[in-house]
Formats: structure tokens, sequence, C-alpha cells
């Protein structure tokens, strides 16, 4: 029996013989303001806009040789949904259909488009390299064309077809011919000032602003760049609200993610309202040039960026989904230009809180700001705590514990730095209370307050480039000294080691000889404490050694907090582990004195109480978005007004990543029953 397609919609139920038939049909509920899902198994994207739609069936589901939706005995309905919502149900339709969609001047025009982009914003390819690219492409597909209409003329001449009807029929091919419309006199494609243009006005494309900096109300000749963020989630959400993946993570009971933590459960927009856009910021500086040249702090530049934490673990860690806000060089910012720098964000994460943003859901999505991470120098300064943390009275941002009483009982019992305790402090101008030096311009929000606690720690800074990269230099520096090992046969041990996978990549660097402290980055001290106890494993002469103890605990600690999940028994163990490690810490080293990161990581068990694992609010998948703006200055050697540049080629790029897609394919999780079920269908198969 021939299947039938059928369109359930209450007010439609039309019934078609074929797949193209559907498809044009469901076009016409897109164009009355329907939203529709992809009818193809396992593939779940849903849009709004009929050019989007045809766009993702030719690129996404393409012909397939053996079969087709046209001959398979499967059928599908179009299902009405909530919200006027056109749904397919996902488990009915094989994917391998063909769709044959005509291919437009309109359809040619943007996918070549969207190749120039690619090669230009992705790729950093010079515009004059790809003008080349396009006049040799062009010359070549013309004598083509040449040698093709000789042959065919002398072919057709042969056959006593009139001179007449063959100029007719080549200038019918030479009107079909899109190149000539693209690239010819009046093409939209034939300069780099033309794709420009196109670029920004057929894409997604969000202007970053030049704004002039202000101190003490005074206007001064320095600028700083804007991309304004309510725009910005806009255009992501062209993308990500068309997605099944985009949703709106529930509280779990344990802490697997930052919406598990105290600050969202409490929070008084997030808790209330579960489709709440959850803003997460990220500020740091960064070298664009060699960070030990001659021009190293002139062109160092203060980046904000900030992510989604409605989008789930592997997509909010794509850097490609982290998004930029703004871009000031570093050396003019300070405490006078803090409030001017940021005054426009802050405006804008206003609006997000009070009115809300239209999305393409049935109601305005309100939003606000969950949290700014960042490393301790950036996170104390954006707060307005004191900065200087070799000799201030005041060392930690999260309680009021003084630099005195920590060298003298690490364990000193401080209150937590309130809401109320920040404010008196910061309106007085009394220091007296807690590190404050100025209130912080993000104070100003509703929903949000740096004492909220709304600035979390990087693990990253403080284990692996603080207590791992000083303390284990120190335990190396001891087993040496008591004859366990050499350096030299430790440096061997780090080589030979047959690290796999990521942990190759990452692998732990030689040890210097001076064994002040590890000299790997974050990622290569992670490995080194995770495999230290192996790559020891043979010498270990004592392990009941108070020091080897050290390091089994500092592993433990390590395990537990970059756990991506934990339960709510492993943080009265981390406490336990934190606080015997730094009184056998003291005992074994008493002369070398803590550093204030040792007391940030007796926080980390209240800390994961209010951000969830700490693993999912730390700065590395942010850091390495600065490597693509050093890549921009490389492949440009401009450094004329350097924000700017760097911030039009990265919207340039965000509005193809949005055209083609930001976030890729789907990760789907099946049950174990599945791959047995398949792999008991392959077997009867192959019997």
């Amino acid at each position: 029996m021939e299947s039938k397609f059928v369109c359930a919609l209450s007010t439609c139920e039309k019934e078609f013989d074929t797949i193209n038939d559907i498809i044009k049909h469901i076009k016409e509920h897109i164009r009355k303001g329907y939203k529709v899902k992809c009818p193809y198994v396992q593939c779940g994207r849903s849009y709004t806009v009929v050019s989007s739609f045809s766009s993702h069936l030719s690129r996404c589901h393409t012909p397939s040789l053996s079969s087709s939706l046209n001959n398979s005995t499967h059928s599908f309905e179009v299902t009405e949904c909530e919200d006027n919502v056109l749904s397919v149900p996902q488990q009915v339709i094989e994917v391998n259909a063909h769709i044959s969609e005509p291919f437009t001047f309109e359809t040619a025009l943007r996918h070549q488009a969207l190749l120039y982009s690619f090669l230009q914003e992705k790729l950093l390819i010079p515009k004059s390299t790809i003008q080349e690219i396009i006049s040799e492409v062009q010359t070549i597909y013309g004598e083509e064309t040449k040698n093709i209409r000789d042959a065919v003329t002398l072919n057709l001449q042969q056959h006593n077809v009139g001179e007449t009807i063959v100029k007719d029929i080549f200038k019918l091919f030479e009107d079909k011919q899109f190149s000539k419309k693209m690239y010819g006199d009046y093409g939209p494609l034939r300069s780099s000032y033309l794709r420009e243009k196109y670029f920004t006005s057929s894409f997604v494309y969000v202007k970053p602003l030049s704004l002039k900096l202000t101190t003490s109300c005074i206007e001064v000749a320095r600028s700083f760049q804007y991309v304004p963020i309510l725009k910005s989630i806009s255009a992501m959400f062209k993308d990500c609200s068309d997605r099944h993946d985009f949703t709106f993570p529930k509280v779990n009971k344990e802490y697997s993610d930052f919406t598990d933590g105290l600050v969202i459960k409490n929070h008084p927009l997030f808790s209330g309202n579960s489709q709440t856009i959850k803003v997460i910021l990220y500020q740091d500086a960064f070298e664009v040039t060699n960070p030990i040249g001659h021009a190293k702090g002139k062109h160092k530049m203060l980046a904000v960026y900030y992510s989604l934490g409605n989008l789930h673990h592997h997509h909010r860690s794509s850097i490609d989904s982290i998004q930029l806000v703004l871009l000031c060089n570093e050396k003019y910012v300070n405490e006078d230009t803090h409030r001017s720098i940021f005054e426009p964000l802050v405006q804008d994460l206003k609006i997000l809180e009070t009115e809300g943003l239209d999305l393409g859901f049935p109601v305005k999505t309100k939003g606000a700001l969950a949290f700014i991470c960042g490393d301790n120098l950036g996170s104390h300064w954006l707060g307005g705590f004191s900065t200087n943390f070799s000799s201030s009275e005041y060392i930690c941002r999260f309680c009021s514990l003084k630099r005195s009483s920590f060298h003298s009982d690490p364990f000193t019992q401080s209150s937590i730095v309130t809401k109320q305790c920040y404010n008196l402090s910061a309106q007085n101008g009394n220091s007296s209370l807690c590190a404050v030096k100025f209130n912080s311009v993000f104070n100003e929000l509703c929903y949000f307050h740096v004492c909220q606690p709304g600035l979390p720690p990087c693990i990253a800074h403080d284990l692996f480039e603080g207590v791992v990269q000083y303390d284990l230099a120190l335990y190396i520096k001891y087993f040496i000294k008591e004859g366990w090992f050499t350096l030299s046969e430790l440096n061997q041990q780090i080589l030979k080691f047959p690290f796999r996978g990521s942990d190759n990549t990452s692998r732990p660097v030689t040890v210097k000889k001076s064994l002040n402290k590890l000299g790997g980055t974050a990622s290569r001290n992670w490995c080194m404490i995770r495999f230290f106890a192996l790559l020891l494993l043979d010498w270990v002469e004592d392990c009941d050694n108070i020091v080897w103890q050290l390091v089994l605990l500092l592993h433990s600690i390590v395990d537990l907090v970059c756990a991506p999940y934990l339960p709510r028994s492993a943080l009265s163990a981390l406490k336990h582990y934190t606080e015997d490690y730094i009184d056998q810490r003291c005992v074994a080293f008493p002369d070398i004195r803590l550093r204030p990161k040792h007391h940030y990581m007796q926080h980390y068990p209240w800390l994961i109480l209010q951000f969830g694992p700490l693993v999912h609010v730390w700065t590395l998948r942010f850091e390495s978005k600065h490597s693509y703006f050093k890549r921009i200055i490389r492949a440009s050697k401009n450094f004329i007004n350097v924000s700017k540049t760097l911030a039009e080629s990265h919207q340039k790029l965000q509005s193809y990543l949005i055209e083609k897609g930001i976030f890729g394919q789907d990760l789907t999780a099946v049950s174990f029953d599945y791959f047995t079920k398949a792999l008991h269908t392959k077997e009867q198969h192959t019997n």
C-alpha cells in the first residue's frame, strides 16, 4: 500500500502522495506563522523562516542513491502542538530521502557568499587573495565555457541545426549563468567592498559600537568597542531557539551544573520562572602580540565575553557559542573609567531584567546576569575589591579574613561578606569591614550583586596555577633531597610515560632545576597531579611519609573539585580533605607560608553549594577564545584601532556561524537496550 503523508493540523488534515508535496505544504504553514520541526528522524531542528528551512533541507539531508521517502513504506504526520508549533514524530521516517529543491540564483548567491565569508573570517585569508582566487576561477570557467560552446556549436551544425537556433540556445544558456550575475559588471560579489556589504546586509550581523570613554564626567579621546548584548542574544536565538537542544535545564537534587546551586535556586527571577535567559559573563585581559616582546602591554586588551547558561555543557563549552561583548585597551582601564566602560552593558542587562526580549516565544523572555567568571585579579577589580594580594590587609572576596589572622591560624573563622556589609563599606569608603575599594557598577542590576555571590572562583588559577604549581614543586624538591629519585630521572619518566588521548596533548612539562614552581600551563599541571603517583610508583620508599600523604590528599582534592557531577555527601569529604591538607602542609613545611589560594581552597565546599561543580564555572574555555583575536592580528598586521579591527572581524564571523548553524550536530543519549537490539538486528541480517 502506498504511503500517505498527512498534515494533522486540526484546521488542515490534507493528504499528499509524495514528500515533495508535503514539504511544500509545510512551507505554507511556516509562511502563516507556524513553527515547524524538520521531519527527518533524529534531526529535531525547527524553523519559522521558509528560506532557512529550505537551506537546511538542501544542506543537511542530501539525496540517497539507495532509497527515498517516495519509495519508502514509512509515512508520517505533521501534528499540531502547543503554541501553534508543528512537529513530526521522531520515530517514523528514514533520513535518506531525496528532496528536490530548485537551485535559484538567490540560493547560489547565498552559498557563494557563505564560502567567501568562511575564507575571510574563519580562515582569515586576506581579501586581496580572495579577489585573486575569484578572478582566476572566472578565467578558467570562461575558457572552459568557450570550449564547451565551440564543441556544442560544431555538433549542432553537423546535425543541420540553423545558426539562429544555435544563437538562441546559447542566449538562453548565458541568461541562466549565475556566475555572470554574481561577478559581472553589476554583480553583488564582484569586489571586496560589495562582498562586505552583502555579508552585513544579508546575514545576521550585529555591528559593534565605538563608544567614548569618560573620566569624572569628562569625555576623553579614547574609545572602546561594545557589541549590544540584546541584539547579540536575539541573533543567537535565530539558531538556538529553533533547536530542540536549546532547553531550560531543570534543577537536579544533586550537583551537576550551576543551575543546581543555591545562587540559581534562590534567585528571585530564575527560581520562579524556568524559561529565563541566564547570562554568564567572563572578563580577562590578554596580549594580542608577543607577551615578552618589545610591544608588551602596548596592545593588551580587556575582553568581556558572554555565554548562555541555558545551553547544555557540550554546547556552552564550544568556542563558537561564546560571544563578544566588549573590547578595550587595558591601559585605559582603571577605577575612574570602570563605570564608563560597563555602563552600556549594565543598561542593556536592566532592559533584559525588566522588559525582556521577543525571541519568538508566546511572551517576551526575561533574563538576568547569573554570575561573572574570571581570575582572581579580574574578579576582585570588577567587584570593587582590593587587588593587592601581596600586602593588602584583606585577601578574600568571599569572607572578611585578614592576612595576619590567616598566617597565624589558617583555620580562623571569618564571616561571609554579605550585600549589607559590602554596601556599607562601599558607601562609607571604609575598607575596615572587608576589602571593598569602590561599588561595582554591576550592583545596580535588580537581580545581581557581586556578594550574591556573583564572582565564582576559577579552579584553573587557584589550584593548577596556584596550589598545585607551587606545592607539587615543593614536594618534588623534598623527595629529591631525601634521595627517592633525581631530577633527571623524574624528567626522563615524564618524557617516556605513555600518555594517551587528550592527556598526551596536555602532558606535563619537564621540571626545571630551580624547582620554585612547575612550569606548565593549568591543563599540564592538572595532568601532572593526576599522574604523579604513577610516575613515582617505583620510587616510593615510605607510603606513610607525611609529604607523600600530602601528595595523595592533594590528588583527592583535585579529583573532587574537578568532578562534573557531585553528590551532596562529597562536600563533607572535600571539606575534611582540605582541612587535613592545610593542617599537614603547615606541619611538614612550617617555614614556608601558605598562599591566599590555600585559603580560597577552603571555601570550595561552600562555593559548590552556591555554584554547583566548579569545573563548570572555570575560565579555561573562555580563555580559548583569545586565540582567535591573536590570529586576526597576525593575519591583518593592522595595529591602528586594534579593538575595532578585532570586534568587527569577530562579528562578521558570528554572522557566518549563525547562518551555517553554530552548534552542528546534537549529542543524543540512548539506552543500552538500543545497542542490544541494533546488534541483534545486524546479526539476523548477516545470517
